[in-house]
């Protein structure tokens, strides 16, 4: 099957999938799709038949089709998920810098629903510098603390 011909069928099949949503003529969503695929809004015009003299129409046209080409861009990117989490897994396993690794290791359990690893900023500043409330978490914090040990103390006596 030839490019366009691959082409023609996908417009075929969106205008299909929700004809309300899309609500223009298949030169317009073979435009779209085009585009798409080369970032050309000009060549992509005439290359779905419109004549090139209304070409600088077509921008305007795309940002009044958005939630189209938004569709377009998500199906041409999902395409490609499996070869990218392919790409991930062999840097998990091969990649010769360990930084590499963790660092793909991570972004597999990130997108797996597990959620990045908490990060603790710890500074230090001056009881003077901070507000009363402040002071009292802070003293909270460190009453709770310390309760925390003397149960534990408790415990192991």
């Amino acid at each position: 099957m030839s490019e366009e011909a691959a082409m023609r069928k996908k417009v075929k099949l969106l205008k299909k999938s929700d004809p309300s949503e899309y609500d223009v003529n298949e030169n317009f969503l073979q435009f779209v799709a085009y585009y798409v695929e080369s970032g050309d809004a000009r060549g992509s015009w005439t290359k779905a038949g419109y004549s090139a003299n209304s070409a600088g129409s077509a921008m305007s046209r795309l940002r009044d089709n958005w939630r189209l080409v938004e569709s377009m861009v998500k199906e041409r990117i999902g395409a490609h998920v499996p070869m990218a989490l392919t790409g991930i897994i062999e840097l998990a396993q091969t990649a010769k810098q360990e930084s590499i690794r963790l660092k793909a290791q991570q972004d597999i359990l990130y997108r797996a629903g597990y959620d990045k690893p908490m990060e603790m900023v710890l500074t230090d500043r001056d009881a003077k510098d901070l507000k009363d409330d402040e002071l009292q978490k802070e003293l909270l914090a460190i009453l709770n603390k310390n309760k925390t040990i003397d149960v534990l103390s408790e415990e192991v006596h």
